[in-house]
């Protein structure tokens, strides 16, 4: 990361966004019954985006989210949550207990809410223990979608010279936000709260090339980004956010500036906000800490886990984890070994690609060739009986142990066999058999007949060998120190 004094004023606002703790702050929801959601506890942090799949359940989490302190709403489009003053009749909505952690300024309140409730009793629940003026604010671009022939058909008809709220003029630096967003270049903008059947909506009128236009002359991206500040403002202090899908109906070059500007007009009225979005812009903006994605467990219910790294959230929105570091070994059996001592030590490899080049000359002559590389790191991991080979090059690497790696672990097999018999759940005989026929084969084809005699797969062997191998403390030391030199970038 940059100095302060270098960083991006953009990176600056969600450095303090991410780390301000609002006036009140939804710490955590706890799901104790729910046909819809597996029992688990989700943490939430001031801004929190959410991943997932068509489907993973992003929405119904913003839903709830919104249903559990008794907001209204409205129930035109699916998904629904929570008991509704309306008749339910014709679909089933989600409903459930769930306990909701929350911090009132020094104040921490652990509130049980059932959804079967209605939106006022819900809502009743929490007289007293938060501000009357705390709103969970859903904002989302399905419901905009379907609200807008609504609003063309009401507007006709409203008195626009009577706005409700007054008028709001958009300042220079908001102006410059807009052209960064939409790149339109405005000389002025401002926003009005009209009233159209009983429902409270914004109407925008901007002056761009002399030209004055209103809302019935902007595209549907324009309005969006006007709909989505105009719910902000409406938001008294320490709120909730909820955003699904930002990036709708906005270009991509547009959808970074966007959730910079929301960004800071969160960090400006103190808004918890957490975020659904299927945006690598968008995404681009989070913490690792503060990335939640949605998944569906065994028995089909939502699941919302943490990440353990940044290569599983790129997959999860498309994005190819680009390869930073390079790493050459001898051939394909020495791979395999690389990537399962990864695997026992629960570390992800993520942007590394390890490459079989064929012998401890070409890993030599591949390290040196491109040791010099600046996109692309770039190291050569030698077998352990090459070690003699280092001689203290800065990107040459060697396997931990003292002999060619299938060796290192019939070794194990032999010195081990109880563990690994315990193991693989065959007898010490069996293992003594298997390793008879194969001790006059050739070092690559050991490891093939050992596991063939077991009626195991190879890569199963190698994996139960491999753990049982990592348990001796020198070799456990040598491995960690390996993946260490090989994750540094």
């Amino acid at each position: 990361m940059n100095s302060p004094s270098k960083q991006d004023p953009r990176m600056r606002v969600w450095d303090r966004l991410q780390t301000t703790t609002p006036p009140v702050f939804v710490q955590s929801i706890r799901i104790v019954q729910s046909d819809v959601f597996a029992q688990q506890e989700i943490s939430l942090s001031p801004a929190t985006i959410i991943l997932g799949s068509h489907g993973a359940g992003k929405t119904v989490l913003l839903r709830l989210l919104e249903a559990v302190f008794g907001d209204k709403g409205y129930y035109a489009d699916p998904p629904f949550v929570g008991g509704s003053v309306e008749d339910n009749d014709g679909f089933e909505p989600v409903v459930g207990i769930v306990e909701v952690n929350v911090s009132v300024g020094d104040s921490r309140i652990v509130q049980t809410v059932d959804l079967s409730l209605k939106a006022e009793e819900r809502y009743h629940i929490w007289s007293g223990k938060i501000p009357e003026s705390y709103s969970a604010m859903l904002v989302s671009s399905a419901r905009f979608a379907s609200g807008w022939r609504f609003y063309f058909q009401e507007l006709a008809i409203a008195v626009m010279d009577k706005p409700e709220g007054g008028e709001r003029v958009y300042k220079a630096a908001e102006l410059s936000a807009l052209r960064n967003i939409l790149g339109r270049s405005y000389e002025s903008a401002a926003v009005k709260t009209v009233l159209l059947d009983h429902l409270f909506h914004p109407y925008v009128v901007v002056k761009i090339n002399g030209k004055t236009l209103n809302t019935t002359q902007l595209s549907l991206g324009e309005f969006w980004v006007h709909q989505v500040f105009w719910e902000q403002d409406r938001l008294s202090p320490g709120c909730l956010l909820l955003l699904d899908e930002p990036e709708s109906f906005l270009s991509a070059l547009g959808q970074r500036p966007f959730i910079d500007e929301v960004a800071r007009r969160c960090l400006a009225r103190k808004l918890q906000l957490v975020v659904a979005s299927h945006s690598p812009a968008v995404l681009s903006r989070f913490r690792l800490q503060d990335i939640r994605m949605c998944v569906k467990d065994a028995e089909g219910k939502i699941l919302v886990v943490r990440p353990e790294n940044l290569a599983q959230v790129r997959r999860s929105v498309g994005i190819e984890v680009q390869t930073k570091t390079l790493v050459l070994v001898e051939d394909p059996f020495a791979a395999n070994l690389l990537q399962t001592i990864f695997a026992q030590l629960n570390v992800p490899m993520g942007s590394i690609e390890v490459i079989a080049v064929g012998g401890e000359s070409e890993v030599v002559a591949g390290a040196r060739l491109l040791i010099g590389g600046q996109r692309i790191h770039c190291f050569g991991v030698l077998d352990a009986d090459q070690k003699n080979q280092l001689g203290g090059a800065k990107n040459l690497r060697a396997l931990p142990g003292h002999q060619v790696p299938e060796s290192e672990l019939l070794t194990v097999a032999l010195s081990k066999t109880s563990d690994v018999a315990l193991a693989l759940g065959r007898s010490p005989e069996a293992l003594q058999v298997a390793l008879h026929n194969c001790r006059y084969l050739d070092h690559q084809y050991q490891l093939q007949e050992f596991s063939q005699n077991l009626e195991f797969s190879q890569e199963h062997v190698i994996n139960i060998l491999a753990s049982v191998w990592l348990r001796s403390p020198d070799i456990r030391e040598e491995a960690l120190r390996l993946v260490s030199d090989l994750l540094e970038e």
